[in-house]
């Protein structure tokens, strides 16, 4: 019998509170930035707006969960472009303000994929969930507000990661 230094059972433990802290994130996170949308620009541009934000979360996560391998190299370059875009944006401010939260919306989607993706590889999700927890921050208004739990999530999975490291 193998004894484990560190222990499995909190790296088991920190990869489930943050996949439970992912799905929560996504539900009231995804509430919250759907109302905000629906506030600010109105109209058509909403609904497919809120549409395309379901679809690639959506799809995102299930990748994520069905194929690990190859959606930790997709989202390793989602979460890069997403974290260009949200600085690009806060420098250059080529996204109009009232279309909503686009740096928000597009940071959740792919922090969604990414917390699904922590069930399977939950170092390579935290360093990446670190990463578009900064970039958020930048984003402004609910970015500020999702780059939080988005840390947590970051910090619980990396937890994860180095306590099965010990283990193997």
């Amino acid at each position: 019998m193998k004894v484990a230094i560190g222990g499995t059972r909190a790296g088991t433990f920190a990869k489930y509170l943050a996949f439970g802290l992912t799905v929560l994130l996504a539900a009231f996170g995804g509430a919250f930035l759907i109302g905000e949308t629906v506030m600010d620009p109105g109209g058509p541009v909403v609904v497919a707006s809120v549409v395309c934000w379901g679809v690639a979360t959506v799809a995102l996560a299930a990748y994520a969960l069905w194929r690990p391998g190859p959606a930790t190299r997709t989202l390793t370059v989602l979460a890069i472009v997403v974290a260009a875009f949200i600085v690009a944006d806060l420098v250059l401010r080529f996204v109009p303000r009232g279309l909503g939260p686009a740096g928000s919306a597009c940071a959740l989607a792919v922090a969604t994929g990414l917390g699904f993706l922590g069930v399977r590889r939950p170092a390579a999700a935290g360093r990446l969930l670190l990463l578009v927890g900064v970039a958020a921050v930048g984003a402004g208004g609910s970015g500020v507000a999702l780059a939080g739990p988005v840390l947590v999530i970051a910090a619980l999975f990396l937890l994860a990661g180095v306590s099965s490291r010990r283990t193997s």
